[in-house]
């Protein structure tokens, strides 16, 4: 079936089946050894003067126009050491997306 075209581009529906698509393009799936990020990969991200490990949760292209970099969506983790001597662990979605170039280590396992 045909993609419907609209003045703006192509109608809901096909857009939600291209982003579909091309999220699963862009996800890392096991034995891939692409060297860009993708979707899935775990990496280290600085934001101000905190180290956070990090796991690509989405991304987009849209900078790879106008420059060398995809935005990123990142789920962030912490351990800390408590007061009583414990660590705890704290995880939660960046509300920002954040350019790829800023990633550092990346994590590869099949």
């Amino acid at each position: 079936m045909e993609p419907t075209y609209t003045i703006g581009g192509t109608c809901e529906k096909h857009n939600a089946e291209f982003r579909a698509q091309w999220k699963d393009e862009h996800t890392r799936k096991p034995g891939d050894r692409r060297s860009r990020w993708l979707i899935g990969d775990k990496c280290q991200v600085k934001l101000g003067q905190t180290t956070y490990d990090a796991e690509i949760i989405d991304m987009s292209d849209v900078s790879r126009a106008e420059s060398n970099y995809d935005l990123v969506q990142l789920r962030l983790s912490k351990t800390v050491k408590g007061l009583d001597g414990k660590p705890y662990a704290q995880t939660w979605v960046h509300p920002e997306p954040v350019q790829s170039y800023r990633l550092k280590k990346a994590l590869l396992k099949d």
